[in-house]
């Protein structure tokens, strides 16, 4: 900043000239921080703003605002989000870490240890990604150490949770494996889930588990049924829990429904009912069904008696019968 000032050569002329220059110095400072407007100050410091000295701390003062604010702005756009995106990737690799830690103590077998680490985990990051397999854990851990009331309760909490679904689907194949009366009926209710993926995993869980008291839960679910796949999953257990069960006349009640994909599934099954019923109900059903219907009455008939039914009928017969799967 250059000094207006008379020009003496003596050294009180050059103390004037630097006090005016510090005066000025503090002025910008003040003016920066918006106490004061640059005018205001260069009145205050210099008599008037129209002081040649004055001009100059007016002019300096705006070029400071102008940059003080430009640094404001690069600070709040660029070094904040930067710090907080640190910080984040720092408390992340903490959390990764700590969950990392708690599964270790788990694989080495100290189930009491890890069962705290995984509790202090849901505590200390109730927002993780991870909370859903830290609760796996711990009902794991709880089975490991005796604790099966704890563990079906822990599973209950997961499926009855805002847990995603893969959380929920592992909690009732978990849930499976656990030999208990009250798990059959829980697992029987979730039949009436509205979640597709859901139903499909309980119905072919409670095959694995269930008994024939199950088996009717199965049918009855299987009889308001619309979708293929749970269709097929519920035919497969019922079938598991006892072939009986699914006998000729059960099926045939079933096909009298008018949803085309579980006559297909049902035709599959009678397939394995080698009886000359079967076969007579189903070559009933090949001169009345549809189109779409055919080849697999055709197909289950060739199953039944492959060199009557596979020659007799060579013309319709579908000859990728894999691509139906087996029966």
């Amino acid at each position: 900043m250059r000094c207006h000032c008379n020009r003496r050569n003596n050294e009180e002329t050059a103390h004037e000239c630097n006090l005016l220059k510090g005066q000025g110095l503090l002025a910008c400072a003040f003016a920066t921080l918006g106490l004061h407007t640059p005018s205001m100050l260069a009145s205050r410091c210099f008599g008037s703003a129209q002081n040649p000295t004055g001009k100059n701390i007016v002019n300096l003062c705006y070029r400071a605002q102008v940059t003080a604010v430009a640094v404001s702005l690069i600070i709040a756009f660029i070094f904040i989000p930067l710090i907080a995106a640190l910080s984040y990737s720092a408390d992340s690799l903490d959390e990764t870490r700590a969950f990392r830690h708690a599964e270790e103590l788990y694989n080495s077998g100290n189930y009491l240890i890890a069962l705290k680490q995984f509790n202090g985990f849901i505590n200390s990051y109730p927002n993780s990604e991870l909370i859903g397999q830290a609760s796996l854990y711990i009902a794991r851990c709880d089975i490991n150490s005796g604790e099966m009331e704890e563990a079906i309760r822990t599973y209950m909490l997961i499926i009855e949770s805002n847990f995603n679904r893969d959380t929920k689907i592992d909690a009732i194949r978990y849930m499976g494996k656990i030999n208990s009366p009250g798990i059959k009926k829980y697992l029987e209710n979730l039949l009436s889930t509205s979640d597709i993926k859901i139903r499909a995993v309980v119905a072919e869980t409670l095959g694995t588990i269930g008994n024939k008291s199950t088996a009717s839960k199965l049918l009855h679910a299987l009889e308001k049924e619309r979708e293929p796949d749970i269709q097929e999953k519920l035919l497969l257990s019922i079938s598991n829990l006892g072939r009986n069960l699914l006998n000729f006349k059960t099926l045939t009640t079933l096909f009298k429904t008018d949803t085309e994909d579980l006559k297909i599934n049902l035709v599959k099954f009678m397939s394995s009912i080698k009886k000359n019923y079967t076969v007579k109900f189903l070559q009933e059903q090949l001169n009345i069904s549809s189109s779409g219907l055919k080849p697999y009455i055709i197909w289950s008939l060739a199953r039944i008696d492959p060199y009557l039914y596979g020659l007799r009928l060579e013309g319709t017969l579908v000859r990728e019968e894999s691509s139906w799967g087996s029966c």
